[in-house]
Formats: structure tokens, C-alpha cells, sequence
């Protein structure tokens, strides 16, 4: 359903004509027979369409897999370096947006738990397999709950009616 929003952009207009706040989750992930590029034009469709209804500011996911790989935590300045083809895509999507709103942030979200391939992906009765380094450590992921995602979307909301002005950037997950 997601993709109608490039097949009818104006009854998004009319959509969001009452709307202060966009809040755009849609997107295309990993696994999905559908060219991951669409993330591009998905959130580039519901921005246009938030800037045509006069929205006062849009929030895009975007992923914490456009910093690749490295030790320790990313910044929201940590200079961007996208491994994954997903990852790429979600950079190309907030360089778009960049170059066409000031009255957007990219929300840069970590893994939310019960949505991701890890924990989403748990079957009853089966143990999972976890990559390992030569080390033994595995990879570090950042993690958030689905209610304190949502708590932080409120804030954020809150912070747009209030005149906060938004960065364009900013990375979403659990401390530590």
C-alpha cells in the first residue's frame, strides 16, 4: 500500500491538509520484491505532498545502517559510509530530501525490537544463530522499544508545536 503514494500524490495533499506533523514510517526493506530505490521516491512523494498541504514538519525513518561499520557509537555528524545496498538507499533518501526541504529530519532509527530480523524473526522452540567474529564477539546492534519509539515521536512532535526548529538528522535508539 505504501507504493500508492507515487500513483495518486494529490489524495495525499488532501490527506495531509490538516496534518502540522507528517510522520512518514514507509519504506522498503531488505527481502521485499520491490526495488529498494522506492525509498527515495516514497519519502521524496510524501514530502512534496507535505510541502503542497503547508505541513510544518516531516519526520522520515531512515535507518542506522547508512554508517556502515566502526568502533563505538555513530554521531549524527559521523560522516555516513553505507555497506548494505539498504543502507545506500536510505542515505540516497535523505540526501534527497535535503536537497528539496528544510522542514524535514531523518530519523535515523536503530533496530525496533520485535520488528527486526533478530528478535521479529524468532520461532518457538528454536535457538537462534548469531554471527560471531574470530573474537567471539558479535555485532553490536542499537535497539529501541516500540513504546519508547513512539514516546519519542511525541516528544519530537511536541517539540515542532512548540518552535523548536529541528535538526535534520537525528539518530533514534535506546541508550546504551
Amino acid at each position: 500500500r505504501y507504493l500508492d503514494v507515487l500513483k495518486a500524490p494529490e489524495d495525499l495533499i488532501e490527506q495531509f491538509r490538516h496534518c502540522n506533523v507528517v510522520i512518514n514510517m514507509a519504506g522498503i526493506v531488505p527481502g521485499v520484491q520491490v526495488e529498494l530505490g522506492q525509498n527515495t521516491a516514497i519519502a521524496v512523494a510524501i514530502q512534496r505532498a507535505a510541502i503542497a498541504a503547508n505541513v510544518r514538519h516531516t519526520f522520515h525513518f531512515s535507518s542506522q545502517a547508512i554508517y556502515g561499520v566502526g568502533p563505538g557509537a555513530f554521531g549524527e555528524n559521523a560522516r555516513p559510509n553505507p555497506l548494505s545496498s539498504y543502507g545506500r538507499s536510505k542515505f540516497d533518501m535523505e540526501n534527497s530530501l535535503a536537497e528539496i526541504s528544510d522542514n524535514s529530519t531523518s530519523l535515523r532509527v536503530g533496530n525496533v525490537a520485535g520488528a527486526d530480523q533478530l528478535l521479529g524473526g524468532l520461532t518457538p522452540g528454536v535457538t537462534p544463530r548469531l554471527d560471531h567474529f574470530s573474537d567471539g564477539s558479535t555485532p553490536i546492534r542499537n535497539y529501541i522499544g516500540p513504546a519508547s519509539l513512539a514516546a519519542i515521536l511525541v516528544r519530537l512532535t511536541q517539540q515542532v508545536f512548540a518552535g523548536t526548529a529541528m535538526p535534520r538528522v537525528l539518530n533514534v535508539a535506546a541508550p546504551d
